[in-house]
């Protein structure tokens, strides 16, 4: 697949799973990247969450370098699915190493019913709906285990509970590592995260980190606000508060104070304006210089899909000296025909030759989607041009292919491997229903891809081989 005239981004493939010493998985770049981009999405039903560089990183539960609020999509913790509809199955990172780009890191979702939707961010894979989440590091030549992040939800639909643990590669075992404890209001909106770490020699989760959120009278985020846990006293310590101004559902204004006891003081203002389709198209960010606020950077986004969603994201540097925005970052998004993201990349302007170029440790990510719906007894997915089922799974001896496409076609169907290796591939000629009973014996125990390639449209499907 072809990103740009100087760059390939290869096939990489989903996951393979080498289980030795586990390593934590790093924090990328793109963890932060995402939340500034997926802040575009406004709407007259949406709130908006936001969330600052210096929270803890889910994975990690640590802190990180603090840096301003970035802004992400929130309707509400509650999955968001239809009859049919896509929902993430897997992401991959790659890091650009000044030749090519190269695997980071992969994860690997798992969902139960109609769960899929996402509560804040379709850009991390964090923010999706799931049940388990499985994350691999890359270490040459294969995958290695490294976390797994497991959900609970309430009968709303509300996120209750995210938990992560790490995997141990001696005692083969996992390893409690971080939890969010969240609360909800009678309307279902978020009120408070607690997030704890794992102690243990005590063998019990310890407080960290309180956020609490305050909403105004038409349902829009007013105010977080951010503690920290005093070991010392047994209480929580503020640290941080954003507060939010609004034009309609449009979130036009921002500040960012610290808590410098007995008071807040001011550390951060953005600004935010707006297409004639309420894209937002900028965002000014200024920070406070103990007497006024100095211009600092400003992201521009442009070439919207879908709901909101931009192509392309060019982030510029303020310069003192000559009062104008340079470039410094661009960050370039292909959809799918679902306006999901498909494809991102990073790149840095070059002012020698005034062109947009990667850069070593510049970022890629990759995501890979599955659709479907809910039917008892049989896992149903539904794409662009047909459906198909599949069953048993998983499967051991035989597995039972039904397809009905929309119209009748000729097709391709092609089994591959989470390496991407082809195992067993035949053609159809034209047809509009069609059932194959394949034995699966000859195939080793794991995860595989059925894709069904036709002429008006693409069937892909995840299934499993137990022996």
């Amino acid at each position: 697949m072809r990103f740009n005239t100087l760059i390939d981004i290869p096939q990489i493939p989903l996951v393979f799973i080498y289980q030795t010493q586990s390593k934590q998985m790093r924090t990328t770049t793109s963890t932060f990247i995402l939340a500034a981009i997926a802040a575009l999405s406004s709407s007259a039903s949406a709130q908006v969450l936001t969330r600052a560089h210096h929270h803890f990183n889910p994975i990690i539960g640590h802190k990180a370098t603090p840096k301003p609020p970035h802004l992400l999509h929130h309707s509400n913790l509650a999955a968001k699915t239809t009859a049919t509809d896509e929902r993430l199955l897997s992401s991959v990172e790659l890091e650009y190493d000044g030749a090519t780009y190269v695997p980071v890191d992969s994860t690997i979702l798992n969902y139960t019913g109609t769960k899929g939707g996402y509560f804040d961010d379709m850009w991390y894979w964090w923010g999706w709906n799931f049940d388990v989440a499985n994350s691999y590091e890359y270490n040459s030549p294969a995958y290695e285990l490294s976390t797994r992040t497991t959900f609970t939800y309430d009968a709303s639909g509300n996120r209750t509970i995210e938990q992560t643990e790490i995997w141990d590669g001696f005692s083969l075992s996992w390893e409690n590592q971080s939890k969010t404890i969240n609360t909800y209001d009678a309307s279902n909106k978020h009120i408070t995260a607690i997030q704890q770490d794992w102690n243990s020699s005590t063998s019990t989760w310890d407080n960290n980190q309180r956020t609490t959120y305050t909403y105004t009278s038409a349902d829009l985020m007013e105010s977080y606000t951010y503690e920290d846990w005093d070991a010392s006293t047994s209480s929580w310590e503020n640290f941080w508060k954003s507060e939010f101004t609004w034009s309609g559902t449009n979130m036009i204004g921002e500040t960012g104070k610290w808590w410098t006891s007995p008071a807040w003081e001011n550390y951060y203002r953005g600004t935010y304006t707006y297409d004639a389709s309420d894209n937002r198209i900028a965002e000014l960010e200024e920070y406070w210089s103990g007497t006024a606020y100095d211009t600092s950077d400003l992201n521009e986004y442009s070439s919207f899909v879908g709901s909101h969603q931009p192509q392309t994201m060019i982030y510029k540097t303020w310069d003192a000296t000559t009062h104008t925005f340079e470039n410094a970052g661009k960050f370039n998004i292909t959809y799918n025909t679902g306006n999901k993201p498909v494809y991102m990349f990073e790149e840095e302007w070059d002012a020698g030759t005034s062109t947009w170029q990667p850069y070593v440790s510049s970022f890629a990510t990759r995501y890979h989607y599955e659709n479907y719906s809910t039917t008892a007894g049989v896992y149903k997915v539904t794409n662009i041009g047909g459906t198909a089922q599949l069953f048993p799974v998983p499967a051991s001896n035989n597995l039972t292919i039904n397809i009905n496409w929309d119209e009748a076609q000729p097709f391709t169907a092609t089994i591959t491997d989470m390496c991407g290796r082809t195992h067993i591939t035949w053609s159809v000629a034209s047809k509009k229903q069609y059932q194959e009973t394949l034995s699966v014996n000859q195939l080793p125990a794991g995860s595989y891809v059925l894709t069904l390639r036709g002429a008006q449209g693409t069937i892909s499907q995840r299934f499993s081989v137990i022996k």
